[in-house]
């Protein structure tokens, strides 16, 4: 179970089911999408591993 500010909740199934209205799950679409992006973004900022 996730816990997710209610507004935030709101606004991101509004824009999910803006994208994806053809599919059956929009959210679980748009939140799969919202990860990966957000992974992407982290990886790209990660600084190298030092290993001391």
């Amino acid at each position: 179970m996730l816990t997710v500010d209610e507004e935030l909740y709101r606004e991101f199934k509004l824009y999910a089911l803006r994208k994806f209205s053809d599919v059956r799950n929009f959210v679980s679409k748009a939140l799969e999408e919202a990860m990966s992006l957000w992974l992407e973004r982290e990886k790209k900022l990660e600084r190298p591993f030092s290993g001391n």
